[in-house]
């Protein structure tokens, strides 16, 4: 952050805010927010609201397996606490109330948390799968020579009548 210019940039390393003076009592002391790059915040909510819509689309997607299901549901609710994180963003950028900056953090955190479940389920489907198709190939691989191959009937005359012209 820089000191003449209180815009919050996201690359730079932000100080601990400033301790009230010694003449201020604590309980006066309010810390005052910084102010938020608007141009950052618009590419924010522009790509959050990205991310939600996608995460609904492929969490109703995934609802058409009942299995996928299990990861489908809490990716749409993902999607859509991400959504109202976004309206509570917006409605800060339009007021300048920091009640909605918490309101932002509260819904983001039940973002995270649905998304972090929806994944972990995710891992514990492609680990099952694997699984499944490891165990078939070596099945396969180890019974290759039992397979008995049933002739097809009248297949040489198929291939009499192919080249005679």
């Amino acid at each position: 952050m820089d000191e003449n210019n209180s815009q919050f940039n996201p690359g730079e390393m932000q100080p601990y805010p400033t301790q009230p003076e010694q003449s201020q009592s604590y309980s006066s002391y309010q810390p005052q927010p910084p102010s938020i790059n608007l141009p950052f915040l618009k590419s924010f909510i522009g790509w959050a609201t990205f991310r939600a819509i996608i995460d609904i689309i492929f969490g109703s997607l995934s609802c058409l397996g009942i299995i996928t299901a299990v990861y489908g549901v809490p990716m749409i609710i993902a999607g859509v606490r991400l959504l109202n994180a976004i309206d509570q963003l917006k409605m800060y950028v339009a007021t300048n109330d920091l009640r909605r900056v918490e309101d932002t953090f509260n819904s983001l955190n039940k973002f995270f948390k649905l998304n972090g479940a929806a994944t972990i389920i995710k891992i514990i489907f492609a680990i099952i799968a694997i699984i499944l198709y490891v165990t078939v190939i070596i099945y396969f691989f180890s019974n290759l020579g039992n397979f008995d191959y049933a002739p097809i009937p009248n297949l040489d005359e198929y291939y009499k009548y192919e080249y005679s012209f």
